[in-house]
């Protein structure tokens, strides 16, 4: 397949109000829409979007990295077939959510221009809907125990809170609220972006046994950590930002140190890194989820299409349309699922 058109396209999305975690209060969301034609006039579009203080590259990095390989995009032959593209976009040394974004759009104009279904090409058969979990920022108390309540009359049963406030008694009192309030209504994540160091998660961790979470996600930043952290509680341990590369998830796998693996498309390198990452765990027997990075709707269709390949339906963190202002998904969230009738990467 030769290419007629490279274009690149930038895009900024603003947060209804402010997301607080604890690395960071995220206000706005950048990035770039590419655009590849063929000869034919089929296109096919993916996203690169790295996101500030959690990738390793920035908008810059990846802009300037588009347009230094567009050319040689446009002037080599693109392979069709699944396993000879991969070796095509493993063969650039490319950033990751510049390969995420190159592969989406690739893998997208493939399937139009051969009317190829996600069956055929991915050798998966994809689910039609695809349980969803809800996140929520560190916001007070009480607009936490509103949200959930509106969240659980949209119908999700999944909910992930944001931890590791500076006071960790202040989680406490959320998770003791939150339990106190819905009881076993609803299943429980955490998520503490790494926000503590090995002594306070050796403290803190038994002392969210008793609200039953699901598991926590990346208590620390350092991975080599969960091997002992996730034998103090009853509590799984999920790894988040740990992993940003297949070689890092394969390592966190071989050697045990997760019970969940937490994937990020754009941030691990693609369609092809997710593929493998997803196949290392799924033999492993470890849980694995995908989530979005609070991308735009076309990236956001990339962890949408990964979550419906997954054997084990849990729930993905794919909730973020409605944190932005003006964000008009194709694959709304409806009951607390997407489903995915005709859906197009």
């Amino acid at each position: 397949m030769k290419l007629k058109e490279f274009s690149v396209t930038p895009f900024s999305l603003t947060f209804r109000k402010p997301f607080h975690t604890s690395k960071a209060i995220l206000k706005e969301r950048k990035g770039f829409i590419l655009s590849l034609s063929d000869l034919e006039g089929f296109k096919g579009e993916g996203e690169i979007s790295p996101l500030a203080g959690f990738s390793i590259e920035n908008l810059i990095d990846a802009e300037k990295q588009l347009f230094e390989i567009a050319n040689t995009i446009l002037m080599n032959e693109i392979p069709e077939e699944k396993n000879e593209l991969e070796k095509f976009t493993n063969g650039f040394n490319l950033h990751s959510s510049v390969k995420c974004g190159i592969e989406q759009a690739i893998i997208s104009l493939i399937l139009k221009r051969n009317k190829i279904q996600l069956k055929d090409f991915f050798k998966r058969i994809p689910r039609e809907s695809i349980p969803v979990n809800a996140v929520i920022g560190m916001l007070p108390v009480n607009a936490v125990l509103e949200k959930i309540k509106l969240l659980i009359n949209d119908g999700f049963t999944t909910i992930k809170l944001k931890l590791g406030r500076n006071n960790f008694n202040a989680d406490l009192n959320l998770c003791s609220h939150v339990r106190s309030t819905f009881g076993g209504a609803i299943q429980l994540r955490g998520d503490c972006n790494g926000a503590w160091n090995f002594d306070q998660a050796k403290k803190y961790l038994p002392q969210l046994t008793q609200f039953n979470f699901a598991y926590i996600e990346q208590p620390t930043l350092n991975v080599n950590d969960f091997s002992v952290l996730k034998n103090l509680s009853q509590i799984p341990i999920a790894a988040d930002e740990s992993i940003d590369s297949i070689a890092t998830a394969r390592s966190i796998i071989q050697n045990k140190l997760a019970d969940v693996l937490i994937i990020k498309p754009m941030h691990i390198g693609g369609v092809f890194s997710s593929l493998k990452i997803m196949d290392l765990a799924e033999q492993s027997k470890l849980k694995i989820i995908f989530t979005s990075l609070f991308e735009s709707p076309v990236g956001k269709r990339l962890p949408i299409l990964l979550s419906s390949l997954l054997r084990e339906p849990l729930p993905c963190g794919l909730a973020t349309d409605g944190f932005f202002v003006s964000y008009l998904s194709a694959y709304p969230i409806i009951n607390g699922h997407i489903h995915l009738q005709n859906f197009s990467l």
